[in-house]
């Protein structure tokens, strides 16, 4: 992809039309920040979802995820959201059947910086990043990492 990629005012050395560089940079640079170092009370795997990905198996993967986990964390980007967000709302319908599923989501994103017309002018478009917490356990087992305001995690029911 031409231009460069910037997180946080940095420059990361990524392509964004790549899923898995994606995918992998956010589980190792981004997640960590974000909910710090796993520890014994605050136990997660973390799943990507793509464009691609079947919406049946990776449902039934996820189900099988969060009923053997404390948090199952789910994270996409750009075009992808619109399926990562398909996948968790059926996810939280089969849950509702039996028990409740709670949800926090938090937004970030890349920048993706393009040469204008001339050396003066960039094009710069935002490309959001979605990072999802789901849970069996209720708001007073949540750890407070995902609760916090500070930490920009919010609550969706």
């Amino acid at each position: 992809m031409e231009g460069r990629v910037q997180y946080e005012g940095t420059n990361v050395e990524i392509d964004l039309s790549n899923f898995s560089q994606c995918s992998e940079y956010i589980k190792n640079q981004i997640l960590p920040t974000m909910l710090g170092e796993p520890n014994t009370e605050f136990n997660y795997i973390t799943t990507k979802v793509s464009k691609n990905d079947k919406i049946k198996d990776k449902v039934s993967s996820l189900e099988k995820n969060v009923k053997d986990n404390n948090f199952v964390i789910i994270v996409s980007y750009g075009d992808h959201i619109q399926k990562m967000v398909t996948i968790v709302e059926i996810l939280k319908k089969n849950f509702a059947k039996d028990t409740k599923l709670h949800q926090w989501n938090r937004l970030h994103s890349f920048e993706h910086i393009k040469p204008g017309k001339n050396e003066l002018l960039e094009v710069r478009t935002k490309v959001p990043i979605m990072v999802t917490a789901l849970s069996l356990a209720d708001e007073k087992e949540a750890p407070q990492k995902l609760t916090m305001a500070s930490n920009q995690f919010y609550r969706q029911s």
